[in-house]
């Protein structure tokens, strides 16, 4: 299932939005296969805010900062990181993972204004 999503995501490149789309249906993939309910139900709440901040501020302005060499950074961290489940070594896993979301953390503090405050009850953004 995961390497069927990293395939849509190559054939995405061309199209910001659906790139996105499949690059998150990766990360909800990833969770739903731990069979963890809670962590799915949190997960689901955490990707709703994500998508309404980062959806909002790059429409607002104007433009998306995801280039084709960073999109296909994220295909090679998502091919390592499924390679590396298969490979049977859950701390090995866990590190890599880790330091993948520290990485986006930070690149997304840079990248995006994120001193907004985002309304999670009226999925409106206010400043």
């Amino acid at each position: 299932m995961l390497r069927a999503i990293v395939e849509k995501q190559r054939q995405t490149l061309d199209d910001d939005m659906a790139n996105s789309r499949v690059s998150a249906s990766f990360h909800k993939a990833l969770i739903e296969l731990t069979d963890n309910h809670a962590l799915i139900l949190f997960m689901g709440m955490l990707n709703h805010i994500y998508e309404s901040h980062v959806s909002l501020t790059t429409i607002s302005a104007s433009f998306n900062k995801s280039d084709a060499t960073s999109k296909k950074r994220v295909i090679r961290i998502h091919e390592n990181l499924i390679e590396l489940i298969e490979g049977d070594d859950p701390d090995r896993v866990a590190k890599f993972w880790r330091t993948h979301l520290e990485n986006i953390g930070k690149t997304l503090r840079e990248t995006y204004q994120m001193d907004s405050v985002i309304d999670v009850l009226n999925d409106n953004m206010t400043r």
